[in-house]
Order: C-alpha cells, then sequence, then structure tokens
C-alpha cells in the first residue's frame, strides 16, 4: 500500500498539451475513481503513474519515494504497480494458474500465492484452463488476480468493465472492490460511468475534457456539493432554472428561497430531480407532465413548469401518472444549488 501523490504534472506530444498542470493524492490504501469524458487524458496519467509515459514536468510520489521528476524517474517494472486494462490481455498459451502467477517467477510462496487468489475469484476449478475456455468475466477476474498476486503499491484500473454485459458489469464490480479492499492495495479507477464512480469510490477526482481536475472527494460530497455546473451534471441529471439572487433570497419559478449565498444577480437554481416533490393537489407551481419514463422501481417524470422551463422529477412507479396531468412541483429548500449564470 501507498499514498498517491501527483503535484503540478503535464504531460505532451509535440506543441499538443495533453496534460496540464494537474495535481491530487489518493490516501494510502483507498479506492479512488477517476471520472470523466471519453478522450479527456484519463488513460494518459495512468501510463504517466505506471512509468508506461515520462511527463514533461511535475511530480508523482508513491508515499515519500519519487517515481518521477524533473531529475528521477524510476522505469515501471521498478514501481510496484498492478495495472488492469479494459481487455484482459492475457496470455493465450498459459493457463489460468500460470497468467496469475507470471509475475511470481522468484516468489517462495509462489504455488501458496496462486491458489490462494484463485480461491478469492472463485476459479479454483479453472487452474488448468486456458483464456479461450473463459467467459469474459472470468478473464477479467484472472488479469486482476495476475495484476495483484505481486501485492502492489498501487493498482490501476483503465475501465476494466467497459466490454461486459450488465449483469456480468454489477457482479464484477463488487468483486473487484471486494478483493482489492481484502488485499489493501492503493487503487486508482478510471472510468466515464458517473455510477460506477458513485457506487466503487471513497473518493473520486472529476477531470473535465481539457483534464483540469474540476473537484475532488467523497461520492456523497460531489454528489450534494458539487463546486460547479460541469461537476453537478457529470454526477447525474440536475434541474438548472433560471433565477435571481440578493444573497439572502433566490427567486425562481419554483418559488423563493432563503439562501446565504455570496452570488448575486443572474444565477442558476439547481435541483436534483429526486429533491422535487410532485403531488396531484393544485397548489402556485403547476407543471404539466409531457412523458412518464419507467426505471422500474420508480418514474422518472419530464414536465413543463407554468412559467414554461422544463424539469425532470422522480416518483415511486405505483404513482401511475400519466403523460397530460397538471400536478403541483414543490422542490426540497434544503437541497437547492447555486451555480454562476452561463
Amino acid at each position: 500500500m501507498a499514498k498517491l501523490s501527483i503535484q503540478q504534472l503535464e504531460y505532451g506530444v509535440g506543441n499538443t498539451l495533453i496534460i496540464p498542470r494537474i495535481g491530487f493524492s489518493i490516501p494510502d490504501g483507498s479506492f479512488a475513481c477517476l471520472l470523466g469524458p471519453s478522450g479527456c487524458g484519463k488513460t494518459t496519467l495512468l501510463r504517466l503513474i505506471a512509468g508506461l509515459e515520462k511527463p514533461a514536468r511535475g511530480s508523482i510520489h508513491f508515499d515519500e519515494m519519487c517515481v518521477s521528476d524533473a531529475t528521477h524517474w524510476v522505469a515501471p517494472q521498478d514501481r510496484a504497480v498492478g495495472m488492469v486494462f479494459q481487455q484482459p490481455t492475457l496470455f493465450p498459451t498459459k493457463t489460468v494458474a500460470e497468467n496469475i502467477g507470471f509475475g511470481l517467477h522468484t516468489a517462495a510462496n509462489r504455488e501458496a500465492r496462486i491458489q490462494d487468489l484463485l480461491k478469492h475469484i472463485g476459479l479454483e476449478d479453472k487452474a488448468g484452463h486456458y483464456p479461450h475456455q473463459l467467459s469474459g468475466g472470468q478473464q477479467h477476474r484472472v488479469a486482476l488476480a495476475r495484476a495483484l498476486a505481486p501485492s502492489p503499491k498501487i493498482l490501476l484500473l483503465d475501465e476494466p468493465f467497459a466490454h461486459l454485459d450488465p449483469d456480468s458489469r454489477v457482479r464484477l464490480r463488487r468483486d473487484t472492490l471486494q478483493l482489492i479492499r481484502e488485499e489493501g492495495v492503493t487503487a486508482l479507477m478510471v472510468t466515464h460511468d458517473a455510477s460506477e464512480a458513485l457506487q466503487m469510490g471513497d473518493t473520486i477526482v472529476l477531470m473535465d475534457a481539457s483534464a483540469q481536475i474540476r473537484q475532488q472527494g467523497t461520492p456523497h460530497d460531489l454528489y450534494h456539493h458539487p463546486v460547479d455546473q460541469f461537476a453537478a451534471l457529470a454526477l447525474g441529471d440536475m434541474n438548472l432554472l433560471k433565477a435571481t439572487s440578493d444573497g439572502r433570497e433566490i427567486r425562481s419559478c419554483l418559488g423563493r428561497f432563503a439562501v446565504d449565498t455570496n452570488k448575486t444577480g443572474s444565477i442558476l437554481a439547481g435541483f436534483r430531480p429526486y429533491d422535487l416533490h410532485i403531488d396531484p393537489q393544485p397548489s402556485e407551481v403547476m407543471g404539466k407532465i409531457e412523458h412518464v419514463l419507467c426505471t422500474g422501481p420508480q418514474d422518472q417524470l419530464l414536465l413543463t413548469l407554468n412559467c414554461g422551463e422544463g424539469v425532470q422529477a422522480v416518483v415511486p412507479h405505483d404513482h401511475h401518472y400519466q403523460p397530460g396531468d397538471q400536478v403541483s412541483v414543490r422542490a426540497n429548500p434544503e437541497r437547492i444549488h447555486v451555480f454562476e449564470a452561463d
């Protein structure tokens, strides 16, 4: 295990800057998710941490050990980093056991370690099988076990569930997290799936399309206390309504809300769909249901308010609302988010 620290890291190719000067840290033994849109540099950052690319400037530390800065660079094989890619990339001519033990050539407890990992990933009966005899989910389990076998200080995962079917993805997320926690290794996983980051991460590092770090914190912090519109929308649906603020009160078409904010004038008032209360009884703020989307135990309602703005709300499925229904809409005043207007 090790604390991962990145300071003022920059990387580019030719005149193209891919990673600007960014910095963040991940506590020892925690599972962090690097969340951002496709093509923003997440995988490049993993490669820099692993030593597969050299940064132009900045530093990378594992605890107090510097693995990369202006004068020092540790080769990938000497960094004690494990890596799991989008595709399992197993050796096709090696058995499951041989794949897991690939990095344990000189380990005194090699066979015991292989057997222990086989047990943890539930493939004890597949030890002699070859990769082509395994399902996609089983191949990913073997790839994870192989990366963990040498007990790395840092484990890097590059969207390891992206190519799995939904059921396999859910099971493998759970099993991966359990195994990594049992091993106690510090892990950083790249994903562009907000629900995946919210469900798996102890901490989320949010990166935008320009590879800037916009926010870092617990899933609860990022979801309920986003620092700006980008962070709010990156973690899930958010209703953004035109409003005005005098620093003490916000006025919007959902009503007036007492707040304490340094944002004044024209602003955007944000509410998560779960924070809107829908009721069939008339009230001051009414909305017309345009669409009802079934999501299983809940329905997602798309509404047009009487002021003309559109919002989303989530209600239990047994409410049986229909398109065309007129309903009252009330917002939870404790859950208002205030953002600068565009």
